[in-house]
């Protein structure tokens, strides 16, 4: 008798097992982060989540993606680190040199950077879960003389998390 209650138990511990297992201990009403973008043409991916930073009260944003195998980076800044300055809401930011908004692109062995040329807009900033998204375009230029362009388009980045300096 002990016997039976035993493989009886071990056979509904099993069964409980399976069931509790389910594809719906997946939460597919929440959003996957997406960080992607279209350089020269190529699609730039990332191999894995952006590191996403919010400091000076709301005031600077840091968004850096980077591809490990191939050592490009993307980094997005809006706003200053330190000093008075609005907070970011949502709404569009332009990279014209005159503002403290800026693109950078590395394309593994040089920098990049948007001086004057493109726009980063916020659509969604959700301060209470600490939620970013928006969209981004920029032509980055080397330094020093250099000839090299980098078009950036069709730039997004969606529901990424972000931590608070």
């Amino acid at each position: 008798m002990k016997t039976y209650l035993l493989k009886l138990s071990l056979i509904a511990l099993i069964t409980l097992s399976i069931t509790s297992c389910g594809s719906d201990d997946i939460d597919s009403s929440e959003p996957l982060p997406i960080f992607s973008v279209t350089v020269n043409g190529q699609q730039f991916s990332a191999t894995s989540l952006p590191s996403v930073q919010m400091s000076n009260s709301n005031r600077y944003l840091l968004i850096s993606a980077t591809n490990i195998n191939t050592s490009e980076n993307i980094t997005i800044a809006i706003g200053t680190l330190s000093g008075a300055a609005d907070e970011l809401v949502v709404g569009s930011y332009l990279i014209d040199g005159s503002t403290n908004t800026n693109l950078t692109y590395f394309d593994g062995s040089n920098g990049y950077q948007a001086n004057d040329n493109g726009q980063i807009t916020i659509t969604a900033l959700d301060t209470e879960n600490r939620t970013i998204s928006g969209s981004f375009n920029a032509t980055a230029s080397g330094s020093f003389g250099s000839s090299t362009v980098y078009t950036l388009s069709n730039g997004q980045f969606s529901n990424l998390s972000y931590s608070v300096q």
